[in-house]
């Protein structure tokens, strides 16, 4: 790559930042994932333009970046409103003006949809310390799979991936227009709902649910 502009040249997100993590320069598409024009992104702290709970995440692969010569990776969330929020594997490398010898960070997405497993590690953690049950359902194939969290949730499923009708006859009947809702929810988050689910052997349990889209990888689904 001999100028700048090669860096920003690429399909997905992509972004030149100064070592301190202002926005040097950056792509359309990665305007488009920080919800912004590029015009208000230019200057900015890059760390400011992403959600509070992604800021730790994204200081550590910026000071990587910066500080090394090797390759950092980082999954990032990136939120938009009234949409699901974009999950993507960031990575950071430093990088040089062939010209004025100017040393910036180069912070871009990389093609990790055929790897979802990696891009929901950062969701199986937060689910395990929070106690929590974590499940995936993929609207295509309805379909809801176990992914990891408290093995008290984990026992209601006696297979690590189910389909939806299965469930819902495992629903109190009183219960199931509200999980209807929202498995077709297109909300970017649900609020938390209460629902009684049959286990084959101990009986009814309730359990407070909420929805949450998210979109693996950049141009994923």
């Amino acid at each position: 790559m001999d100028t700048w502009d090669e860096f920003l040249r690429w399909p997905t997100p992509s972004a030149l930042l100064t070592a301190e993590g202002t926005i040097h320069s950056l792509n359309a598409p990665m305007a488009a994932t920080l919800g912004r024009q590029a015009k208000q992104c230019e200057g900015y702290d890059f760390l400011s333009l992403l959600p509070e709970t992604q800021r730790p995440s994204a200081e550590s692969l910026l000071i990587h970046g910066a500080t090394t010569t090797t390759v950092a990776m980082r999954v990032l969330e990136f939120s938009r409103p009234g949409k699901a929020s974009v999950v993507s594997l960031i990575e950071a490398r430093p990088v040089k003006d062939p010209a004025s010898r100017e040393r910036l960070v180069w912070v871009h997405a990389v093609d990790a949809r055929n790897d979802p497993g990696g891009l929901l590690v950062p969701f199986r953690l937060a689910a395990a310390a929070a106690d929590l049950g974590l499940w995936m359902f993929t609207p295509r194939s309805q379909r809801l799979d176990w992914l990891d969290g408290a093995p008290a949730l984990a026992a209601l499923f006696p297979h690590a991936s189910t389909s939806l009708i299965r469930v819902f006859r495992r629903v109190h009947p009183d219960d199931r227009a509200a999980l209807e809702q929202l498995a077709h929810s297109r909300a970017a988050q649900s609020p938390w709902t209460s629902l009684r689910f049959r286990t084959e052997n101990d009986g009814w349990h309730h359990m407070a649910c909420q929805i949450r889209r998210i979109q693996l990888g950049y141009g994923g689904t």
